[in-house]
């Protein structure tokens, strides 16, 4: 069944178009690498899902559900949790509150007022993400590759069935990009689907088994990454002519 269905999404600012004709379905678990040029509609497109923008034209449903006019919050009670270009955490509350706050428990006077399963669940997903052993370290505090796993498992704490997940390599080398391509792993075995937005060529050829491709908000490519990273269109548009035989030969994986 498919989890995600957008259907010939259009929108424009003042006369820019900035998403045109873009249909994307994903499937329950699918991992699926969106890539293209700077400006080519990919944050805008995520930003459409997460209902910050709403389109001119086309639909958005989630299993079945039209998001059309829902605001953000309802979205993400829905099942859909993102994460941004800038890691967005609490830096004065420790890795485990952070996490606990995601599980939008109201009502508390203190952190000793947190029910069991919701400290539980928060633990769980912080031995997923290799972050158990920095609970009580204030985020702020955290190496930068620790802050971008951090942000994901606060994602994911919420139970989304699709996690959108924007640029989170960026600025991120060796070991870190190894440890993220598991934590996404890992998050595909808890029956997550992954929607992944990345100009790390080698990362999103090597790791997303189908990549969507955008050139001035419009779908070039959609399909099996070794046939995209090999069609004529994307590699006159984003991948250059130099990098369709080695582009995924570096792709971090998992130890």
């Amino acid at each position: 069944m498919t989890l995600l269905a957008l259907e010939d999404v259009r929108l424009s600012f003042d006369g820019l178009t900035a998403l045109d004709g873009v249909s994307l379905p994903v499937e329950r678990n699918e991992l699926v690498g969106v890539i293209g040029p700077n400006g080519a509609g990919k944050s805008t497109l995520f930003n459409v899902i997460c209902g910050y923008y709403r389109c001119d034209e086309g639909r958005v449903e989630l299993a079945g559900r039209s998001l059309s006019g829902l605001p953000p919050w309802r979205i993400a009670r829905l099942g859909i949790a993102r994460t941004f270009q800038n890691p967005r955490v609490f830096k004065e509350l420790t890795v485990l509150e952070n996490l606990m706050v995601a599980e939008r428990t109201s009502g508390l006077r203190s952190w000793l007022d947190v029910p069991r399963r919701v400290r539980a669940h928060a633990r769980e997903w912080l031995a997923h993400v290799g972050l158990e052993h920095a609970r009580d370290v204030l985020a702020g505090g955290l190496a930068y590759g620790d802050l971008r796993r951090l942000e994901i498992a606060r994602a994911c704490v919420g139970r989304p069935s699709l996690l959108l997940l924007d640029e989170p390599a960026a600025g991120m080398t060796g070991q870190d990009q190894v440890d993220l391509v598991e934590v996404i792993r890992v998050v595909r075995e808890r029956d997550v689907a992954v929607l992944l937005i990345e100009h790390n060529m080698p990362l999103v050829l090597g790791t997303c088994p189908r990549v969507v491709v955008l050139n001035f908000g419009r779908p070039i490519a959609d399909g099996p990454a070794a046939v995209v990273r090999n069609d004529p269109h994307v590699i006159e548009a984003y991948l250059g002519a130099s990098d369709d035989e080695e582009v995924a030969a570096d792709a971090p994986q998992p130890g």
